[in-house]
């Protein structure tokens, strides 16, 4: 039983690791969709209380995080890979979990039913951990009305959010990470930024992964990709890692930068990806969070 688990999660996390697309032109860009203005929500937190982190060193490639380093990530878990966490997020605020559609909708598995918050350096197949960590059930699953996979190619608007069942208090090992901006530009091509979580090579690494990665041109990434058959959109953000870094943490896996204010905040969440580790050359696509702002504060409730 306990291989066959093995088995369907490694499938799982090539499915959403390294999902591919055939490009579909006939499908609008999202450059075309229309976006509405918003209110700010009073639900997200502000510089004063998000985006805190404890920062020991520069990443330099990549390294195990230290304790209490990009408190934010959280980790999903389904009904039926009890121990094994194939998808990942970013905590917001403390009811808030943004992640993507593919981990919000996926019932191969069953329904989401963990998401836990404060791990750290977790050993003997993810169950014992040396810092505690915090177990929050699902109140609410909440994935963009326009997200689909085209059979299991073109993946627009690939966001969710998972509302947890209860509020959660902040600590030094769980902490939100800040929302950009509305007001504020884009990121520039060659910008550092730093995926963190478990990195997946078919199997969750034991420890919580930084890594650095830097961001590339949109229309080098969708060249790219269209070469492998896959589709990248405008509402994606791409980057590829730096100095020999890791691939990729599984989808939903939080890609941050670091503000002059020492504050930490979310600029995308990994979609896709080569899935092929160590290669600092190829990159992978990532849910632009700036350009759905606007649904993730109409969405969020006190």
């Amino acid at each position: 039983m306990y291989l066959k688990l093995v088995v369907s999660f490694m499938a799982l996390s090539f499915i959403l690791c390294k999902i591919a697309a055939k490009p579909n032109h006939n499908f609008p860009t999202q450059s075309r969709i229309k976006r509405t203005p918003y209110n700010l929500n009073p639900a997200i937190p502000d510089e004063s209380i998000c985006g805190n982190s404890v920062y020991a060193n520069e990443v330099r490639g990549y390294r195990s995080a230290f304790i209490g380093e990009f408190p934010w990530v959280a980790r999903i878990q389904f009904e039926q890979t009890k121990g094994l966490f194939p998808c990942e997020g970013a905590l917001i605020n403390s009811r808030y979990v943004v992640t993507t559609g593919m981990c919000t909708t996926f019932k191969r598995f069953g329904n989401i039913v963990k998401i836990r918050l404060g791990d750290h350096n977790c050993q003997n197949n993810y169950i014992a951990c040396k810092t505690e960590y915090i177990d929050v059930g699902p109140e609410e699953i909440i994935t963009h009305r326009d997200y689909y996979i085209e059979e299991e190619h073109h993946i627009p608007n690939n966001i969710g959010l998972i509302r947890l069942d209860r509020e959660i208090h902040y600590s030094d090992t769980v902490q939100p990470i800040c929302l950009p901006k509305p007001e504020e530009a884009p990121l520039k091509v060659g910008e550092l930024v730093i995926e963190s979580g478990w990195f997946s090579n078919y199997r969750n690494s034991d420890d919580k992964i930084l890594a650095e990665f830097y961001i590339v041109p949109l229309e080098d990434c969708i060249e790219f990709y269209k070469k492998r058959n896959a589709s990248v959109l405008e509402s994606n953000i791409c980057a590829q890692g730096a100095n020999n870094s890791l691939c990729a943490t599984c989808t939903g896996g939080p890609l941050t930068q670091r503000r002059g204010s020492r504050k930490w905040y979310l600029e995308g969440i990994l979609s896709f990806s080569s899935f092929i580790c160590g290669n600092i050359s190829f990159p992978s696509a990532y849910t632009d969070v700036r350009y759905y702002l606007d649904w993730i504060h109409t969405n969020v409730r006190n």
